[in-house]
């Protein structure tokens, strides 16, 4: 009875409905002798006001089952007859649900339907369905009359499933730009992956499309500019996910580098006012305005720990070994850019602190005394500098210093690069834990105004329980005489005092009545 009150009423002077014969029952429905809209789908697709019209009558006849507690959960064209008139009944409710009542027909864990016309969260098993999933199928099919195909369609059933479930779906105008703008507006909001993002009922659906068959303003408004980058970005995620990772690492580390170059006894200024001396163009980057650093050092701050959130939104991984793998790659790549650009500075500016004092000493004699040139005093201080100068013939000794001078610079080569190392590490770690920590929050469904200060001070949480031990080990500054006169149990405090408070904030902030978000 359902059925034929979905599908069209009518008179009952043809017959009866129902009844019983022999104690037999019995149930009869008005023959349609049209066919079903595949049938007729190439004959409707040329002609956009009747597609509205059709689509509006399915939706205002879905509408009636939904008023009644009923899902289909199997809308499709060939479960759409058309009578004489090109009415269409919907039909075929095998699979429809009874949500008033306590109905258990679905076993958990099986799908049911057609890939082509489900919406994401139909495909998945276990998930609640409301109405929204037949407004998707009704979607689908008002997308198929007018491109001409359904959304998602694979080589097998199973394919077709993934691609609802992974593929974002191409707008109608970008298969036939000819498709009336305000019709793929309608579509392309029943198909939302989102089901709170689609029409909140059948009927809504259906008064947009009387609204634009009567030249009316329609509810759903073009996309803004950020919603189409939001799409752009979904659509593009290895594009926008090597961007990021050039991107992250650029700013964290040039602006260090260009800091670090310009503290160096700033020597942009031995160049000055000098045209037979230019200025060379790597310093003359680093002339910048005094307030740069501290702004560099203050965005650096900021963007480091946010690095590990924004990877796990951009990259929005399923499980927390994915996330971490995410971390891992972009922390590697914005250490790699790190040493690149800040390596070599160090290891030049290492070298060169140990040839100072001996070039200064060379140098000395020439202006600091009264004397045309102080060669004893140079010799002396050389001597002192060198012991082991004066084992050499004097004319070896010039070759035996300015080797022994290029040999020092050399030696502090590893000292420079363990210290790259541990800074990459310490840079490293965060992003890491910080894409661990942000794919945790996110699947508790909390919104971003609630997600970013959970996610600092978790993060933050973290990172200070691998930054402690780690600068304890290294015997660093952090770990000289101050921290090895703590006594065991303090240390031990030290140590796991932010561990502990990290675990705390993570298991206090647990949901796990939240779904995880499409």
């Amino acid at each position: 009875e359902l059925s034929l009150r979905i599908a069209r009423p009518w008179s009952n002077n043809w017959g009866p409905l129902h009844g019983q014969v022999d104690g037999q029952p019995f149930f009869t429905m008005k023959l349609i002798e049209g066919g079903s809209l595949s049938k007729h789908r190439d004959r409707i697709r040329q002609h956009p006001r009747q597609i509205a019209k059709l689509t509006s009558q399915i939706a205002r006849a879905v509408h009636h089952a939904h008023q009644r507690g009923i899902l289909h959960r199997d809308i499709k064209p060939a479960n759409i007859l058309l009578d004489e008139q090109d009415h269409p009944l919907v039909t075929d409710l095998g699979l429809a649900k009874n949500t008033s009542a306590d109905s258990n027909l679905t076993q958990t864990g099986t799908v049911l339907g057609t890939p082509s016309y489900m919406p994401p969260e139909q495909a998945k098993p276990g998930h609640a369905l409301t109405t929204a999933v037949d407004v998707y199928s009704i979607g689908a099919i008002l997308y198929e009359l007018l491109t001409g195909s359904p959304p998602h369609v694979g080589k097998s059933a199973m394919e077709t499933v993934l691609k609802v479930m992974n593929d974002p779906i191409k707008p109608p105008r970008e298969i036939d730009p000819e498709i009336n703008r305000e019709l793929e507006l309608i579509c392309m909001k029943c198909l939302q992956r989102n089901p709170e993002e689609r029409y909140d009922s059948a009927a809504d659906l259906a008064d947009d499309l009387d609204a634009w068959l009567n030249g009316s303003p329609i509810s759903v408004r073009p996309p803004s500019v950020a919603a189409h980058v939001v799409r752009w970005v979904r659509k593009n995620q290895s594009i926008v996910y090597a961007i990021l990772l050039l991107l992250s690492g650029c700013f964290v580390s040039v602006p260090i580098m260009l800091s670090l170059l310009g503290s160096l006894n700033d020597p942009a200024t031995f160049y000055e006012n000098s045209e037979r001396d230019p200025l060379p163009l790597l310093y003359s980057l680093t002339d910048v305005p005094g307030w740069l650093p501290l702004a560099s050092g203050i965005f650096v701050l900021f963007m480091w720990p946010m690095l590990g959130l924004v990877v796990t939104l951009v990259t929005r991984p399923k499980t927390w070994k994915s996330a971490a793998l995410n971390g891992a790659i972009v922390a590697a790549t914005c250490s790699l850019v790190l040493v690149l650009s800040l390596g070599w500075v160090l290891l030049l500016v290492a070298g060169q602190a140990t040839a100072n004092d001996e070039i200064q000493t060379l140098v000395q004699g020439l202006w600091d005394t009264d004397e045309p040139y102080d060669v004893e005093g140079v010799k002396k201080r050389l001597e002192k500098r060198f012991p082991r100068v004066i084992d050499y013939p004097e004319n070896q000794r010039a070759n035996y210093v300015s080797n022994r001078v290029f040999a020092d610079g050399v030696a502090v080569g590893p000292a420079v690069i363990g210290a790259i190392a541990l800074g990459s590490v310490f840079f490293a770690f965060p992003v890491l834990s910080g894409t661990v920590i942000g794919f945790i929050l996110r699947q508790r469904g909390h919104r971003w105004w609630i997600l970013v200060p959970r996610y600092l001070i978790g993060g933050f949480s973290v990172f200070l329980s691998a930054l402690i031990p780690i600068a304890a080990v290294s015997g660093g500054q952090f770990s000289g005489d101050s921290f090895s006169n703590l006594r065991i149990f303090q240390q031990l405090i030290l140590i796991l005092g932010p561990t502990t408070m990290s675990w705390l904030i993570l298991r206090r902030w647990r949901r796990k009545d939240t779904a995880t978000p499409q």
